[in-house]
This record gives structure tokens, C-alpha cells and sequence, in this order.
């Protein structure tokens, strides 16, 4: 009985370890075909994000008079202020702080969406880059007015986080380099 414990132990560890290295690869898989579905969802959440803002009639006007406005000679940090600069109706200079607002929220919360891994942030990327970074570039000054009038230094600094590393060719979420897919099309 003695020479067959040995020889039982090896049957069991062998077993064992053919069992375990089952659930290993179960566990592997199954992670690999999680990642996978989870990019898949971000993916598709992005195209219909973008799909639903490229029809939506509110962020369209909105998006309309933010261009309009940061490509004013005046630009956009004039709108910090709580008052209107004079010679300004109080409604319209309302309206035009909602529209600016509005796309900033909008610039923002795609920040929080691609840091938190929610949005595919190469589709965006490909999409939108230069939106976002013109975007910041314009209406960096009037956040920092925002910042300082409203004593909150953490304001739209999701968006500013999102423009300069896509400014640099960097993932915001990763912080690695932007994958760059240059594919020649022949067009006869």
C-alpha cells in the first residue's frame, strides 16, 4: 500500500493540475472575449453618439453659434463675465453663453466618457481631433476666466486634459502614442 501512495499522489496532482490549468485558460478566454465585448460597446457607443449629434437639431444650432462665436473677432472670452459687455442684450448674450456652455459640457463629458473607457477614443480620435483641439484653443481663455471668477480650478479640465494629449499624438486614457492608420486610396 505504501508504493501505490506515491503513485496515487501523481495520478491526483496530475488531475488536479489539468484542472486548473482548464479553468486558467477558461479564465483567460473568458477575460479576452470580455475586453473584446467591451470595446465592441464603446465602439458602438461612439458612432451613435456622434451618429445622434451630427442629427440632433438642439446640438446642431448650438454647435452652429459656437463655431459662429469662436470664430468672432471677439472671441469667446468675453462671455465669462456675468454681465453682458455693453452694447449687448442681456438675452442674447444668454443664449450665446448657453450655446458655449453647452459645447464645452459636450467636449467635456467626451473627455470623462474616453478616460473612464466608456467611448472608443480611436474612432473619436479619427473623428474629431482637430474639433476638440480647435475647440480648446479658443475657448482656453475663457475657461481660465471661468476658473478664476468661479474659483474652481478642476473646470473643464477634463477637455483640457483630452485636447493637449491629442494635440501631442497621445492616448488620454493611456497616454500612449495615437495609432496612426495611413491607408492610400486610389481613386481612378
Amino acid at each position: 500500500m505504501t508504493e501505490q501512495a506515491p503513485l496515487l499522489l501523481g495520478v491526483i496532482s496530475q488531475e488536479a493540475a489539468a484542472i486548473l490549468l482548464s479553468v486558467l485558460v477558461a479564465f483567460i478566454l473568458g477575460g479576452v472575449a470580455v475586453s473584446g465585448e467591451r470595446h465592441t460597446a464603446a465602439s458602438r457607443l461612439s458612432f451613435e453618439t456622434v451618429r445622434r449629434t451630427n442629427w440632433d437639431a438642439d446640438y446642431i444650432e448650438k454647435r452652429r453659434e459656437f463655431v459662429g462665436l469662436r470664430d468672432s473677432t471677439q472671441g469667446l472670452e468675453i462671455y465669462a463675465a456675468d454681465q453682458p459687455p455693453q452694447g449687448m442684450q442681456q438675452d442674447e448674450y444668454l443664449m450665446h453663453r448657453a450655446a458655449i456652455l453647452a459645447i464645452l459640457n459636450d467636449r467635456e463629458n467626451t473627455a470623462i466618457g474616453i478616460r473612464r473607457s466608456i467611448l472608443d477614443e480611436e474612432y473619436l480620435y479619427r473623428y474629431m481631433r482637430s474639433g476638440v483641439i480647435d475647440d480648446w484653443e479658443a475657448s482656453s481663455a475663457l475657461v481660465i476666466a471661468f476658473r478664476r471668477l468661479k474659483k474652481n480650478p478642476m473646470l473643464f479640465v477634463e477637455f483640457e486634459g483630452l485636447a493637449a494629449q491629442w494635440q501631442n499624438g497621445t492616448s488620454y486614457r493611456t497616454d500612449r502614442k495615437m495609432p496612426v492608420r495611413n491607408r492610400h486610396v486610389r481613386i481612378r
